[in-house]
């Protein structure tokens, strides 16, 4: 049986090792222990460490270091985070451990998935994992901050292009920022769990897209907050999509969001509410909302935008044309 714990630490001081097995007769730890004594932990370790090894496989030294870097911290964090002196108490440790347990592997495998190579392009991500001291205990000891931001392997233009513009989106909504919703946020507070968590959206020869999902849950509170945006990457400018890429007639975002009313008339409908051209403007010009369909322009919503929920809704590409700039096709192609 192959554990990951153990397997990482084997293959931190070994370069280039491929992983090893390990019996339940090698546990030693709270943690091993716990993988040891309950099978659906057993299994996602498994998982977990083929996950790894196929993640930093095929990576340059100085991406690897990176993801090595990334993966030790998320096993001091697991074993810090579901430690007894960050287990609620209200039940025995041998209850509690194997459910502190199983989401942050289900979270970190997600991680991982997103370490491989897409449209010829090598994808992995830069981690870093925190648990802070809760000072008002309780229940929840600990505020969890998870930062996961993608990178492209290689030291090309392209590439450093590419990962300059990921790191300030990660600095922009990372420590004290503001969230797509306008809702200032400060994820140092040690009151609170946070997550940053970078996936790959839609890639073409002209687009890199990219979802960054945000998350806060205010200890106590009864439901957490999040948000989702989208960041599109131009591979043949080298930079940040800007609106005239897509759009190049002038009376583009007069239109655009008509459009968007209209659909958000229909498809949101609450009672008798209606949505006009004026109230949708800013959130249908706004191209971190905006994500490329084979149907049509789908413009997102965060939640309380404009009902409750986060819906979205897309406007066909038919109805767009005249607007549409030359490449916008070439660009919006899933």
């Amino acid at each position: 049986m192959r554990y990951v714990i153990a397997l990482l630490a084997f293959v931190t001081l070994l370069p280039g090792a491929q992983g090893a097995s390990f019996s339940c007769s090698d546990a030693r730890t709270p943690i091993e222990k716990a993988i040891c004594a309950d099978p659906a932990l057993s299994r996602a370790d498994d998982v977990m460490a083929l996950a790894y090894v196929g993640a930093i496989s095929g990576l340059t030294e100085e991406a690897e270091i990176v993801m090595r870097k990334g993966q030790r911290d998320w096993l001091d964090f697991a074993d810090m985070v579901c430690s007894d002196q960050y287990l609620p108490g209200e039940d025995s440790a041998a209850v509690e451990r194997p459910q502190c347990l199983q989401p942050l592997y289900a979270a970190r495998l997600k991680v991982l998935e997103q370490s491989r190579m897409v449209g010829g392009m090598r994808f992995f991500t830069a981690d870093t994992y925190r648990a802070l001291p809760d000072p008002d205990g309780g229940r929840f000891k600990a505020g969890l901050k998870v930062v996961s931001s993608l990178r492209m392997d290689g030291n090309d233009s392209l590439a450093n292009a590419f990962n300059a513009y990921m790191r300030q989106v990660t600095d922009d909504y990372t420590g004290d920022y503001t969230d797509f919703a306008g809702t200032t946020i400060d994820d140092s507070v040690a009151n609170e769990d946070n997550d940053f968590l970078m996936v790959l959206g839609g890639v073409n020869a002209r687009r890199i897209s990219v979802e960054l999902g945000l998350m806060w849950y205010g200890h106590g509170a009864v439901h957490a907050n999040s948000g989702l945006g989208n960041f599109h990457f131009l591979t043949k400018e080298e930079r940040p999509l800007a609106v005239t890429d897509m759009f190049e007639d002038k009376n583009w975002s007069t239109a655009l969001s008509a459009l968007v009313a209209e659909r958000a008339s229909v498809d949101l409908r609450d009672g008798e509410m209606t949505y006009d051209a004026d109230t949708m403007m800013g959130f249908a010009t706004d191209p971190q909302r905006w994500s490329f369909t084979r149907a049509g322009l789908m413009v997102q919503f965060e939640d309380q935008d404009v009902t409750p929920g986060s819906p979205a809704v897309s406007v066909a590409w038919g109805r767009l044309r005249d607007y549409l700039a030359a490449d916008a096709n070439a660009i919006a192609r899933p």
